[in-house]
């Protein structure tokens, strides 16, 4: 039996070279898609591993390198994507579900990277809302500046007010929206700070220390990360109880400042956003020395720093 061997420009030679052709095509185009994005969502939603596949997906031009941000909050029942690029375009969409809302946003970065992309039809379901830095749909408007409730606690360092670095558990509860901020804020001073004469070692005082303060806020930056700038008075009690005397000797005294904190929170959720603080507090009224038997023990400071560390739920 005779065998024929295929000629050179056999039909299924063609194929397979065509077949690689596009596969490394594909290939290139899948690389050259240099998309950055950093992405935080609520559980239910998309991962961002099937976010940057979408993107991929609806893109069918080269691109140049591109970074994007899209954090997704949810908000009485609703889900708010808010989006931001490295070219300084900003938007925010509303919808439903968290997976309408993340649809929509792989169809809005797609277009920004490869604006002759042509998504499908169904890509943005009804009930979607769209904002962004050169026009806005009034009901999101509305939604944007939408005050909400806010529950907080943190530990506050402080030095300046007490003899030693001194530490406190703070709550507060207050309100937010997006462009500001203000609260009522209680700390109390958990441990008690020693302080002893120079000339008598044994004789001194513990000090004890509370706070309620009013805060309004500026937020200079709203978004991942939010940054705000604070103030507001300050009313404190200082309290000093006397040792190694033949009789207890107390004293303490009431004191009203102000207080500015500059404050960075951190979204984790929809609801929740950790916040670090750093500030300073100034005595206005009731900067009092404390006194045993004519010497004098200590001397708050006038003006004394705080640090803070804690989390805030809005609702």
């Amino acid at each position: 039996m005779l065998l024929r061997r295929p000629a050179s420009g056999s039909p299924l030679l063609l194929l397979v070279f065509v077949a690689l052709t596009f596969g490394v095509a594909a290939h290139a185009r899948a690389d050259e898609q240099q998309l950055t994005l950093s992405y935080r969502a609520p559980l239910e939603c998309p991962s961002a591993e099937a976010m940057l596949r979408a993107v991929r997906r609806l893109t069918d031009a080269r691109s140049k390198p591109y970074s994007a941000s899209i954090v997704i909050e949810q908000e009485q029942g609703r889900f708010i994507a808010h989006l931001s690029s490295n070219d300084g375009a900003e938007r925010q969409l509303e919808g439903n579900s968290c997976d309408e809302v993340a649809e929509a946003s792989a169809v809005v970065l797609a277009l920004a990277i490869s604006p002759s992309s042509r998504p499908p039809r169904n890509a943005v379901k009804n009930g979607m809302h769209e904002t962004s830095a050169s026009g806005a749909n009034p009901s999101r408007q509305h939604s944007n500046h939408r005050v909400k409730f806010k529950l907080g606690a943190a530990a506050v360092f402080d030095v300046g007010t007490m003899p030693g670095l001194d530490w406190a558990l703070g709550a507060r509860a207050g309100v937010t929206a997006r462009s500001w901020s203000a609260s009522l804020e209680g700390m109390y001073w958990l441990r008690r700070e020693r302080e002893t004469l120079s000339q008598s070692p044994a004789t001194g005082g513990d000090f004890s220390w509370w706070s309620l303060s009013g805060s309004g806020c500026i937020a200079a930056k709203d978004g991942l990360p939010r940054i705000e700038f604070c103030g507001g008075p300050e009313l404190g009690h200082l309290a000093g109880r006397g040792f190694g005397l033949p009789t207890a000797q107390d004293a303490a005294s009431f004191r009203l400042g102000f207080q500015a904190t500059s404050e960075i929170q951190l979204p984790v959720s929809g609801h929740i956003r950790l916040r670090g603080g750093l500030g300073i507090a100034a005595v206005v009224l009731g900067r009092h020395a404390f006194y045993i038997n004519g010497a004098e023990l200590y001397r708050p400071g006038l003006l004394a720093g705080r640090a803070q560390l804690g989390v805030d739920v809005i609702f």
